[in-house]
């Protein structure tokens, strides 16, 4: 009767121990830079704009570093709801954290894709929705790095040697903030999504501009 309550005993203390582990995830298994973005939100919590809304826990799904054109980048992934609904605060809670860490901070929305199942199999009578496609979640990704600039425009081109390339007009507004990070943004992009594309700012800033500057261009025909 001793052993076998030895082995309880024994047996207890181990599954006491890993439901520790399970409930409470310990920071050991966090990279260094998701640590220090982590650091970098608790001073935030005394920033006077942003500081009431970062009291609270902003749950982050993934961080990860990538290094493009020597810039070092840091990718924080954000649940889309959770994105959405500190959208007013984000251009402030990037810029600080930019400066905080000093390098270049981009967050975005974690979106699952659901594959195009097979025509003739079971589950295509089943409803996928358009923001679970492809195209949905590739351009949110795009419309995520591109902020606070908002897609003006865009063009496909096809190259018969490098493939389709995608070019996106950015908000003339954000020119002096976004001119210098356009090389970075594609190299973003094509990191997460394997899709070439460039960004670009339109000639005209004022679109009466660029139609007078059409219709100058046009010779006038004979009767």
């Amino acid at each position: 009767m001793k052993l076998y309550v030895v082995i309880l005993r024994n047996m207890k203390s181990k599954m006491a121990v890993v439901g520790e582990q399970a409930s409470t995830p310990s920071e050991k298994q966090l990279s260094p830079i998701h640590l220090s973005v982590l650091d970098a939100f608790k001073k935030l919590r005394t920033h006077p704009e942003i500081g009431k809304a970062m009291r609270r826990r902003l749950p982050i799904v993934n961080v990860f570093e990538i290094k493009s054109h020597n810039v070092k980048c840091v990718i924080i992934y954000v649940k889309a709801y959770i994105l959405a609904a500190i959208h007013k605060i984000l251009p402030v809670l990037k810029k600080e954290t930019e400066k905080i860490l000093d390098k270049q901070v981009y967050f975005i929305g974690y979106r699952r894709i659901i594959p195009k199942p097979p025509k003739r199999s079971a589950a295509a009578k089943v409803h996928r929705p358009y923001r679970r496609t492809v195209t949905a979640v590739h351009q949110s990704i795009l419309e995520d790095i591109a902020f606070p600039s908002e897609i003006v425009g865009k063009r496909t081109l096809y190259q018969p040697k490098t493939g389709p390339l995608l070019k996106v007009m950015l908000d003339v507004s954000h020119r002096s903030e976004l001119e210098g990070r356009k090389l970075i943004l594609s190299d973003v992009y094509k990191r997460l999504t394997r899709r070439d594309v460039t960004f670009a700012f339109p000639i005209h800033e004022d679109p009466v501009k660029m139609v007078k500057s059409v219709g100058k261009g046009k010779k006038k025909t004979a009767v």
